[in-house]
Order: structure tokens, then C-alpha cells, then sequence
């Protein structure tokens, strides 16, 4: 039996707007267009073949993306491809810098249902850590516990893929939380 258990998350393709279609069809409108995780980028690049639109001449990876406030970008039209429900803060960090800032939601991330015996493991004491990929996957995972099995559940200790998923952990409860 593992002692460690991944919190899985289920990705799901969003329709296009009309105004996320328009601003595919016209990405030469853009300075550039920003990715801020794997997830991002794959839809935005699928979007592009099944379009069968070009790449786009400027794109910027970043990782967290607190790093795109280290980029000058002051007077530039960004399209900014992600996910519907990421944090909304960076977008108004971009805009009171004088960015121009396109948000195309391309999909959504909510928890993946617990087995009967996942539940039972992860109440027993034989899950001694969770390693948790996303802010939904923490909120997702606890929204199967009430009362005495949500207390038990906050008690394991928890790795966590970076700052914005740690700090959900710990606002949701989480006790014991690391970043990997």
C-alpha cells in the first residue's frame, strides 16, 4: 500500500467565445501571447492546429506567473490563454502596469471523485502525505469530507506543485504544507 497520494484533477476543453475566435483569427493584433502552465499552453496549441492557424511571432512561457510582472511590458496588447477559474490578481498587476490584457478561457480543472477505498485510506492513516497539483485539486479533495473525516483529512501532510496551490492549502486548512 503507498503512503503517498496524488490528488487527481480532471482538465475539460472549454468552448471558444466569439471573442477568444477573434482573437485567434487575429493574433498578428498581439505583442504577445502569454502561457503560464503546461495546461495553457496544450489547449492554446491545439486550438492553433485545429484552426490551422500560425504560431503566434512572440510567446512567453513563464512558470509561476508572479514572473510576468519582471517582464516590461508597459503599452502591449498580450493575449493571455489559461484557465477559466485561475487566480485573477496577476491580470489587474498587468493592467495597473499599463499592459493590455486579452483573457481567453480555454478550460476548467475540478477534482476527480474518491473511490470508497481511497476514502477509507485516506481516513484510516495509511495516505501519510498528498501531493496536490492545483488549487482545485486541494478544494476538489476536501469537498468529499464533513466534520470528523475533514479533520482527519487536514491533518496529512501535504506537498504541494508551487506558491498559488501551497497558499490554497493552507486557506482551506491544511495544516502540514510544503512546496515541492
Amino acid at each position: 500500500m503507498k503512503s503517498e497520494f496524488e490528488v487527481r484533477i480532471d482538465l475539460k476543453k472549454l468552448p471558444l467565445s466569439r471573442t477568444s475566435v477573434r482573437a485567434m483569427r487575429h493574433l498578428d493584433h498581439y505583442d504577445a501571447v502569454i502561457l503560464t502552465s503546461k495546461n495553457a499552453k496544450k489547449f492554446f496549441m491545439q486550438e492553433l492546429r485545429q484552426r490551422c492557424l500560425p504560431r503566434p511571432r512572440r510567446i512567453i512561457q513563464v512558470g509561476p506567473r508572479a514572473d510576468l510582472l519582471t517582464f516590461e511590458l508597459k503599452g502591449q496588447r498580450i493575449l493571455f490563454p489559461r484557465s477559466k477559474i485561475a487566480p485573477f490578481a496577476i491580470v489587474r498587476k498587468l493592467r495597473a502596469k499599463g499592459v493590455t490584457v486579452r483573457v481567453m478561457p480555454l478550460y476548467t480543472v475540478k477534482g476527480v471523485p474518491l473511490s470508497r477505498t481511497e476514502k477509507k485510506q485516506l481516513l484510516s492513516g495509511a495516505i501519510k502525505r498528498l501531493y496536490i497539483k492545483s488549487p482545485s485539486g486541494a478544494e476538489g479533495l476536501l469537498r468529499h469530507f464533513r466534520g470528523k473525516e475533514r479533520t482527519v483529512v487536514l491533518s496529512i501532510r501535504v506537498r504541494c506543485i508551487g506558491k498559488t496551490t501551497a497558499r490554497t492549502a493552507r486557506q482551506t486548512g491544511f495544516r502540514h504544507v510544503s512546496i515541492r
